[in-house]
């Protein structure tokens, strides 16, 4: 019966008023849901800022303003989805007591995406400021706006932190670190990179490719192309 209703709700959320959105909460109590789970409800399938203005003032009327797990959920929708919204996003951030890791990850992600790396790093500075620990998440983004924005010194900086905590072998950091390097044209670096990795997935493989290929070395590209097609094989 949960599951049902929850598939309804996914199907009309795009005609979301506030008012039937009252409602279909309160309908929602009598299938034993809890407050908390309703509202992630309609966080998770909604579709753009105006939903979710009325869901996040549905959110304070409940008094989960201060809830980290629920209102994660409103900053990443204004920070991941195509029509978000970075300035409601700060808006929504600076109520928050005591944001964790997470939530000042996707404040960095979502300020890369609008490329804006000036407040990425200014969140990223407030992080360590308050004693948070940073993770390859944090990393990945804050490389990924370097790359993006060719912020080369930046990124030689960022490297060398992921080298001070130790997170420049994390699958996801390195692979972020080859294909930033190969956006700044340094091919070289990005193969000393990856040559490093002990079995690179097919991730790894095509970022490299895209890297020669962006660097105009065609030919390096296909003999790296014919590699990995070995590799895999033998794998």
């Amino acid at each position: 019966m949960i599951i049902n209703y929850l598939c309804r709700l996914k199907s009309n959320l795009k005609a979301l008023q506030l008012g039937s959105f009252r409602s279909r909460f309160s309908t929602m109590s009598t299938v034993s849901i809890s407050k908390e789970e309703a509202v992630i409800s309609f966080l998770k399938n909604c579709s753009c800022m105006k939903d979710l203005k009325q869901i996040h003032a549905r959110v304070i009327q409940l008094g989960f303003e201060q809830s980290r797990f629920v209102v994660g959920k409103v900053i990443v929708f204004c920070a991941a989805a195509e029509h978000g919204d970075m300035s409601y996003a700060v808006s929504v951030f600076e109520k928050i007591g005591d944001p964790d890791a997470f939530i000042f990850n996707t404040m960095i992600r979502g300020f890369g995406k609008a490329n804006d790396p000036r407040k990425a790093f200014d969140y990223y500075k407030i992080m360590q400021e308050r004693g948070l620990e940073s993770d390859s998440f944090t990393f990945s983004f804050l490389l990924k706006v370097c790359g993006q924005l060719g912020l080369v010194l930046s990124g030689r900086i960022m490297h060398c932190s992921t080298l001070k905590h130790g997170l420049d072998s994390h699958v996801f950091v390195r692979n972020t670190l080859v294909h930033m390097y190969g956006m700044f044209k340094d091919i070289e670096a990005s193969r000393q990179l990856f040559e490093e990795i002990p079995n690179p997935e097919l991730v790894a493989w095509n970022i490299m490719i895209d890297c020669h290929v962006s660097c105009g070395k065609f030919n390096e590209a296909l003999d790296m192309f014919s590699r990995m097609l070995r590799f895999r094989h033998r794998a």
